[in-house]
């Protein structure tokens, strides 16, 4: 194996501190570093050869020193080297400078989170950078909230109430703080910044030297502090920090494992609840840590000590001891491993441990994340099978009691084939708000996001116990992250063919132009254009909107309520050219003004006036066609409305001959069409000669002879005919309407009607 790997390019990295670490990715338990007088990272847990990691030369100036390393999440690695912050991508091999970070650091924290949903993701990617030490106010602090790539100023009024130096500042998410460990006359003391423990702190605790802070994964609220002389634990992200202590069989030998003579801290490894403590004289601890208390006994015959030598745990009671071992005819390491089994080393009868006293613990919450949303609640259970003869006692704990309450009992739930009886943990949690039994200034604002973890284990377990892992979840209080709002738009720019949805998920990019945005800083203009990787996952095809409409979008939450609003986007759709208020008025005036004019045209047109005005547009209407010299229009136009006043006379026309005239027997015959016989009370008139054709006439009779010659008389002054067409007809005008045609000098006119071929002047008729 030895040889199966490149020489590094650059210069070889080296851990700062005496001791060494092993630094596992808590997500994925395979991919490790390994911190000592030369650092490696393996993906397969140290089962290939490794060369030495370094970093590129012009990185770095003078031998690099690691001071800390933290994983962030996907495959990224951040190291403070030489006091500044830097990116490697290990499975890319690529190194790169972090933003923001100004000023000379020393440290790194975050916590790691697991679960595979966006809420996790958001824990993970907080992380801080600070310089060990600093002194306070002063000091400067630098946060992180998207993985480590760039970092921004902590606002420094927040610290203007400590005083002394900086021991670490830390997300801890179990408990939903920013937890700040200030030291000042030997005494360390965590203090934190969220409601309602902003103005509360920990109890004081020894701090004689620095201290490494492990923040244990799980969001359980477990803390470890160690340095070379010391070690303590918290359960409860630091509000009580507790001593180890130390046992012998069933017989408590020390209260603080520190105060046992020879103890020098050369590894410390840890995962969910374990821990392991290997010194200077080759003594192994193991214990388990709990929220009662935490309790270790000494191993036998460990591996023999080495300053090389590392420790981890690679599974639940699996503890690893790795040794790196340089091939002399190459660059590259291999490592040396041995595994303590330590559920078979607890067997060993001269250790005196009392067995086991549960022989089950289970539930289906494990590796879970569940959400509380606003006033609701969350049913769990577990089950415990206790050892025949015991009565464990269960215990239910919360790591953010301010946010999370919780009632549980047991009962009973039959028994197994060898009598032993089944018990059913029930457990009710709810926000502490709705408990309504908890002070006010306890508890969380109903309206603050937080989360809390919740483990079941026993209160009693005996230090046997170690694959009966306590069951832990983690839960979130508040809106539900996995919920999305979705824009419904089956309108997009891949439905378009503007874009190419296979080239969206094929890492697709698009530049923002310096000038359209602004830095994380805000504190001055973009210095280059921005290039940005399009998340088709989450976003997909992009949707169109026309630029010159507002947008509404359709939005579908899954609460099952649908709803509709309006983005507009100020500059991107034309303003106003007059204001809402004079766009009213104009609108208001102009219907009252139809309005009136509805009712007075039709009015005014009914007098001489209206006639004049009526006359003078019929004029220039037909102006405009003489004008135009569209005689041919106007003839046709006149035939038209000819033959369209026929049609609407009862009865019709009869035949007209072709040159459009109209001969004396043609008017009479239409006037007899017109007319007919009438007869009233034996008088007629003959509908030819329009002659009396019987006696008996009287002024009543004649009234009836009046009413028919001026119907007659009036059908064919309606036909606009000339005095040419009308012939002898034109007696029609000469005499008087209502005259006796049999007594012609009867007629008011005195004009003589006898002679049929005298003209009548004048124009049409």
């Amino acid at each position: 194996m030895f040889g199966s790997s490149p020489p590094p390019d650059g210069v070889i990295l080296s851990y700062a501190f005496l001791n060494t670490n092993v630094l596992r990715n808590f997500c994925n338990n395979n991919i490790a570093l390994y911190l000592g007088t030369t650092i490696f990272i393996t993906m397969d847990n140290f089962e290939s050869s490794l060369p030495p990691l370094a970093i590129p030369g012009h990185l770095t100036t003078g031998l690099p020193s690691v001071t800390s390393a933290f994983f962030a999440p996907g495959s990224i690695l951040l190291f403070v080297v030489n006091r500044k912050v830097f990116i490697y991508n290990y499975r890319m091999d690529t190194w790169s400078d972090t933003n923001g970070v100004r000023t000379p650091v020393s440290h790194i924290s975050g916590d790691s989170c697991c679960y595979n949903n966006r809420f996790c993701l958001e824990l993970a990617n907080r992380i801080f950078v600070y310089s060990r030490g600093g002194s306070l106010p002063e000091t400067e602090i630098y946060f992180s909230d998207n993985g480590g790539f760039s970092f921004q100023d902590m606002n420094s009024d927040i610290l203007k109430r400590f005083t002394g130096t900086l021991g670490g500042i830390f997300y801890l998410n179990s408990l939903s703080q920013v937890g700040i460990l200030v030291v000042k006359d030997k005494k360390g003391t965590f203090y934190y910044l969220e409601h309602p423990l902003n103005n509360s702190e920990g109890i004081p605790f020894k701090y004689n030297e620095y201290l490494d802070v492990i923040i244990k994964p799980g969001q359980t609220g477990f803390l470890i502090l160690y340095g070379q002389l010391s070690l303590m634990v918290s359960p409860n992200a630091g509000q009580i920090m507790q001593a180890v202590e130390l046992w012998k069989g069933k017989r408590l030998l020390f209260t603080d494992i520190s105060s046992s003579g020879g103890f020098t801290i050369h590894n410390v490894a840890s995962n969910v609840f374990e821990l392991a403590v290997f010194t200077h004289s080759n003594h192994l601890y193991y214990g388990s840590q709990s929220y009662l208390k935490t309790s270790v006994i000494q191993l036998p015959n460990p591996p023999s000590w080495n300053s090389l030598m590392g420790i981890s745990f690679t599974d639940t009671g699996m503890l690893e001891f790795l040794t790196p071992v340089q091939d002399p005819k190459g660059a590259a390491f291999d490592f040396e491993k041995c595994t303590v089994n330590v559920q078979a080393v607890l067997m060993n009868p001269k250790l005196d441990i009392e067995p086991c006293n549960v022989e089950v613990l289970e539930s289906t919450i494990v590796n879970k994340m569940f959400t509380i949303d606003m006033n609701t609640k969350l049913d769990l259970s577990a089950l415990m099978i206790p050892r025949r003869g015991k009565t464990p006692i269960p215990l239910v704990m919360v790591s953010n009691p301010h946010s999370l309450g919780f009632e549980a009992h047991t009962r009973e739930f039959g028994n197994t084939f060898d009598g032993n009886i089944k018990h059913k943990l029930e457990i009710e949690l709810r926000q502490q708000h709705h408990w309504e039994n908890a002070d006010i200034n306890f508890t969380s604002s109903i309206k603050h996001h937080s989360v809390s973890s919740l483990t079941v284990d026993i209160a009693d377990k005996t230090l046997a116990c170690v694959d009966l892992k306590p069951l832990t979840t983690l839960i979130s209080i508040g809106c539900d992250r996995s919920k999305r709002i979705i824009v419904q738009n089956k309108i997009s720019a891949c439905s378009m063919g503007i874009l190419n949805p296979v080239e969206l998920q094929d890492n697709y990019t698009y530049i923002i132009e310096k000038e359209a945005y602004k830095p994380v800083s805000h504190e001055a203009k973009a210095q280059a254009d921005l290039l940005v990787y399009y998340q088709y996952k989450e976003l997909g095809c992009p949707r169109l909107v026309y630029y010159d409409k507002p947008w509404k979008p359709v939005v579908e939450l899954y609460c099952s309520l649908n709803t509709v609003f309006s983005v507009y986007v100020y500059g991107a759709l034309p303003m106003a050219m007059f204001p809402p208020v004079l766009s009213i008025m104009l609108l208001v005036v102009t219907t009252l003004l139809s309005i009136w004019l509805a009712y007075a045209i039709p009015k005014e047109l009914s007098t001489e006036r209206g006639q004049r005005f009526k006359n003078f547009w019929y004029w220039l209407f037909h102006g405009c066609f003489k004008i135009c010299n569209c005689f041919w229009l106007w003839d046709r136009l006149r035939q038209c409305l000819r033959s369209r006043k026929v049609k609407d006379q009862p009865g019709g026309l009869p035949s007209q001959p072709d040159s459009g005239h109209l001969g004396l027997d043609s008017v009479k015959k239409l006037g007899s069409r017109l007319t007919g016989q009438k007869t009233f009370s034996g008088v007629a008139y003959d509908r030819d000669s329009g002659t009396q054709v019987s006696t008996g006439s009287s002024p009543r009779n004649q009234g009836v002879q009046l009413d028919t010659e001026q119907s007659w008389c009036g059908q064919l002054q309606r036909l606009e005919m000339s005095p040419r067409d009308l012939g002898e007809a034109s007696e029609c005008k000469r005499r008087p309407l209502g005259s006796d045609p049999q007594n012609p000098h009867g007629s008011s006119t005195g004009e003589s009607v006898g002679d049929p071929d005298k003209k009548l002047e004048g124009g049409t008729v």
